[in-house]
């Protein structure tokens, strides 16, 4: 049971993470940078990454027990979430820009191993 258990929680997490993607990506931005630059950046978003998802994993339980919502019920609302954003994308017009991307240009330098 648990190894089944770990199996689904690992596949589920390789999937949300989407290496293939996350890979080209980080190429293109640290491109230029030297390998020892390149690895402390990958290391700091990878710790950054554990953390956050280790201070979820332990406080959505406990919120998730205090407020009597079970697992599946979660997943549903989720669910929804996830399809009322996704047609809001597609369903936006094409070149329409959000107001809040367009707020938050700015030119100033940043650490590439977080971003929103």
């Amino acid at each position: 049971m648990f190894e089944h258990r770990l199996f689904n929680d690992f596949v589920t997490l390789l999937v949300v993470i989407d290496s293939i993607n996350v890979v080209p990506a980080f190429m293109l931005f640290t491109g230029d940078d030297p390998p020892g630059v390149r690895r402390r950046t990958a290391l700091r978003a990878l710790l950054i990454a554990v953390a956050i998802l280790v201070g979820f994993i332990i406080a959505g339980q406990i919120l998730l027990k205090a407020l009597g919502i079970d697992l599946p019920s979660f997943s549903i609302a989720g669910g929804l979430i996830l399809l009322a954003v996704s047609l809001q994308r597609i369903l936006r017009p094409a070149g329409r820009i959000p107001a809040e991307e367009e707020e938050s240009e700015d030119n100033g330098a940043q650490d590439i191993a977080v971003f929103r």
